[in-house]
Parts: C-alpha cells; structure tokens; sequence
C-alpha cells in the first residue's frame, strides 16, 4: 500500500511538471501565423524597407502636436511596427498608434507605450 501511495505521488507530480513545461514552452496563440515572425533572417531590401518605415513613423510623430514623442522607440520588422518606450497620457498612445497605422507600408502595429505621470511631462 505504501509504495503504491509512492509510485502514485512520483507519477502525479512528474505528470505536474511535464505539463508545466508544456504550457510555458507553447505558444498562447496555437495556430496562429504571424507573418512578422518568420524563421528565415530578412533580406536586405527587407531590412532597407523596414528602416524607411520607422524613419517615417518617427517623423510623423515628432511632427505631431498631440504626442510628446522624445521617448517614443521605434521597431519595425516586416512591416510590423512596434511603439515602445513612454508618453504622457493614454490619449497620446492612442494618437501615436493611429498616426503611425495611417502611414504607407505600415501593415500592423504593437503599442507598448507606457504611461508616465503627466506633471512629469517637459513643456515643449
């Protein structure tokens, strides 16, 4: 009885840690292709074209009057732009997503903008 106690508590608690693993090792998302994640390295024209997309992201937001875009980073991979760094209220991320989405070559956009506390923005 004892041992079979044993044998039971080793085979459920490797079964625990087995799907552990599994469920930290699959994706959330099963099935679903994002075509911004490709296995295969970006070609070169790939690399040229994602360059003048964050370029133009970048200076469409320092040309806007209603995003403070000095801590705004900009990544783009396959046409997929990612915001990252901080603004100053949700309305100027909501800004910044749709200025950036309304751009040519834009095919997606990951916002993840934080928000700092606005009496810390600078005057402009």
């Amino acid at each position: 009885m004892k041992k079979s106690f044993h044998r039971t508590l080793l085979f459920g608690t490797s079964l625990a840690a087995m799907l552990g693993m599994l469920a930290c090792s699959t994706s959330p998302y099963l099935g679903v292709t994002d075509e911004s994640s490709h296995s295969t390295p970006r070609t070169a024209d790939e690399r040229k074209a994602d360059e003048v997309i964050a370029n133009r992201v970048r200076a469409a937001l320092a040309a806007a009057t209603n995003v403070y875009a000095a801590h705004v980073d900009i990544d783009c991979n396959r046409g997929v732009v990612r915001l990252s760094g901080y603004v100053y209220s949700v309305e100027e991320s909501q800004s910044a997503t749709r200025i950036t989405m309304a751009l040519d070559g834009v095919r997606r956009v990951t916002n993840d903008l934080e928000i700092q506390a606005p009496e810390l923005r600078p005057n402009r």
